[in-house]
């Protein structure tokens, strides 16, 4: 992938490696709880006027000049993640 930045002059461009699909924080955490077989309970606090409830990134600079395109779910690359990091 270096090669191709640096062939485009692309050094100090910004490329977002994400579906496009939204995804809420409530959504990541069952799916981790799934995932972990984790006996955590989930605590619901007030809503601060600050908080994020929707996380969603936009591929398509990534899709365009790099050609590259989601390939795995979420869960999946949650799964992945979690067994990477396993101790």
């Amino acid at each position: 992938m270096e090669k191709i930045i640096e062939g485009q002059k692309l050094l100090h461009r910004t490329f977002h490696f994400v579906s496009g699909q939204a995804t809420t924080l409530m959504e990541l955490v069952e799916q981790l709880i799934k995932i972990t077989n984790s006996k955590s309970t989930i605590k619901y606090f007030p809503e601060r006027t600050y908080d994020v409830n929707t996380f969603v990134g936009d591929p398509t600079r990534t899709q365009e000049i790099l050609g590259w395109n989601t390939k795995i779910s979420l869960e999946k690359g949650l799964s992945m993640y979690v067994d990477l990091i396993k101790i």
